[in-house]
């Protein structure tokens, strides 16, 4: 498929922007096209051609498309961080969280939209690796917490540590996100999900779900 194509695919199937600054509409077609192209495949061009905004605007606005893609990295882990707050404040259910966790709605071809850049070189700069870093440390506290406070509850089984399945379940979407960019199905992250779902089962004395 041509770049051209590309560019005319993602722009009927996005969401019409609403009336909103410069760097808000630059934002909005970052995360998109970064998520969908990657960081290094999208060129400013397309940047200003998919978010309506010129080149003299986007260098009002960000000092380079580096900077750009710092904040877009910066606005993807705090929405992502915020779903985990959701799960947190509205199930009291240590077990109930991890569930959540493995059914929160993903983009299984698309990949994890944090996840996918530590593919591109420019992840050894600090302005990208930090907000990536940032998400996965709070995911996996979150995970880790959850796992230890089931098990104190007596809902999970201690035959695995909290540590090992908090790897497990993590490694179980990350690693299904591969398989099914690679294989061009979902069914693959899904059958991922689905076995972490029943280890869990397998480790809850009452199946307590």
């Amino acid at each position: 498929m041509s770049k051209a194509s590309t560019l005319v695919d993602i722009s009927r199937n996005k969401a019409p922007l609403k009336r909103v600054g410069g760097r808000e509409k630059l934002l909005s077609a970052a995360r998109e096209l970064f998520w969908v192209k990657g960081f290094e495949s999208t060129s400013p061009h397309d940047l200003y051609a998919f978010s309506g905004v010129g080149q003299g605007s986007f260098y009002h606005h960000f000092t380079g498309k580096l900077d750009l893609l710092h904040a877009v990295l910066e606005d993807i882990s705090s929405r992502e961080i915020a779903v985990l707050e959701d799960i947190v404040s509205t199930e009291s259910s240590s077990l109930k969280r991890l569930y959540k966790y493995l059914e929160i709605q993903r983009d299984a071809l698309r990949g994890c939209k944090l996840g996918r850049f530590v593919y591109e070189s420019s992840i050894e700069k600090p302005e990208v690796y930090e907000p990536i870093r940032l998400y996965f440390t709070v995911v996996e506290q979150f995970i880790k917490s959850n796992v230890q406070a089931a098990q104190e509850q007596g809902a999970l089984s201690r035959m695995l540590d909290a540590t090992a399945i908090t790897h497990l379940l993590l490694s179980s979407v990350q690693g299904g996100y591969i398989f099914a960019r690679a294989n061009g199905t979902p069914c693959s992250l899904d059958d991922s999900l689905t076995a972490s779902k029943k280890l869990l089962d397998s480790l809850s004395p009452l199946s307590a779900v």
